[in-house]
């Protein structure tokens, strides 16, 4: 089988090349590499349902949490992740878990609970379409009652937020963590640390450092460094986590990239005029996981990667970003995901 499709969609251009032992995607220069035989991405995070609020007005509500926004991107595209979590056996679990089935997400690895409720979170947007967030929660007392995923020598395990440092969940999620570190797994952290837990901020603190410092790909804003160390730059925030690959994010300002090896690299960001800003990080997460699990590619061939390579997968989940501030949605559309995949399957 072979062949060869091209297809344009405003702000990048797509090529499909089908060969036989692999296939090429081409994003405006760059490009992804599909074997036949890819590793399996875990998102590790909480599962809420958010209700998004504008003008003191409910506009849309739909299934939430960081990592689980990010695995619904990486399920419409195709990559079959797997969520680690936990929700309840309520109405909105149900719903929640026959969302993430539809959209290509696995709820293996989750733990759904009879007692307690799952949680919900108010998100109030701001004039600049950034969320503040209330969160309503009613857990039991047994957490995250799973066992041991069956990770894999260069699977890629994506953690981050409150789910992660919570001193309810410390002890499975570290269990977890360890698994996959002893397994030879590449570990993806996003602190993504909420306002909302401010007056919890010395105790959690600690727990921020210890996930920095086991990870080996780090994406967080800049908001996130200053609340957590008062950091001022990228520079700054890189001295947390200096054997990690960071992106740090700066809403409008871009995006900058430190390797361990101190390598630099800045891309600016596409200027649009948002509808919602509350899925950006994740699915600029998920465009990362993309780009990285599509190509296979270990931490020690990301630290070699040349200049035009990190522009094509950046650049790409820069693009996805992008796309999703410009609906309430958290994750990319179908439209979008069936356009990047179109072929693949063919």
């Amino acid at each position: 089988m072979s062949g060869l499709w091209t297809k344009r969609c405003g702000w990048f251009l797509v090529t499909l090349i089908i060969g036989h032992s692999s296939l090429t995607i081409n994003f405006g220069g760059g490009y992804y590499q599909k074997h036949f035989l890819m590793n399996t991405i875990y998102t590790i995070g909480e599962t809420v349902y958010d209700i998004i609020f504008v003008n003191g007005q409910p506009e849309a509500a739909k299934p939430g949490g960081a990592m689980l926004n990010t695995a619904v991107s990486l399920g419409r595209l195709g990559m079959h992740p797997q969520l680690i979590s936990e929700f309840g056996h309520d109405d909105i679990g149900r719903l929640i878990k026959e969302f993430l089935t539809e959209n290509g997400v696995s709820t293996n690895h989750c733990y759904q609970y009879s007692s307690g409720q799952t949680p919900v979170a108010i998100a109030l947007l701001d004039y600049e379409r950034k969320a503040s967030y209330t969160f309503y929660r009613n857990f039991p007392t047994g957490r995250l009652l799973i066992d041991r995923p069956p990770f894999r020598q260069g699977d890629l395990v994506m953690f981050g937020s409150y789910f992660s440092i919570s001193p309810e969940l410390k002890a499975p999620v570290k269990r977890i963590l360890g698994c996959a570190q002893d397994s030879g797994c590449l570990l993806f952290y996003d602190p993504n640390f909420r306002k909302a837990h401010l007056d919890e901020l010395e105790q959690l603190r600690e727990g921020v450092v210890e996930n920095l410092s086991m990870a080996n790909i780090i994406r967080g804003s800049d908001e996130d460094f200053n609340i957590l160390f008062g950091c001022q730059s990228a520079e700054d925030a890189h001295h947390y986590c200096p054997q990690a690959i960071l992106f740090y994010t700066m809403g409008s300002g871009g995006c900058t990239m430190i390797t361990p090896q101190g390598d630099q690299r800045h891309w600016e960001s596409i200027p649009i005029d948002p509808v919602s800003t509350i899925g950006a990080g994740d699915t600029f997460n998920a465009g990362l996981a993309y780009g990285i699990s599509r190509e296979n590619l270990t931490f020690d061939t990301l630290l070699h990667l040349t200049p035009t390579e990190w522009d094509r997968v950046t650049g790409t989940a820069l693009h996805m970003a992008s796309a999703v501030c410009m609906s309430f949605d958290n994750y990319i559309s179908h439209s979008l995901s069936n356009f990047l995949t179109d072929g693949i399957e063919n």
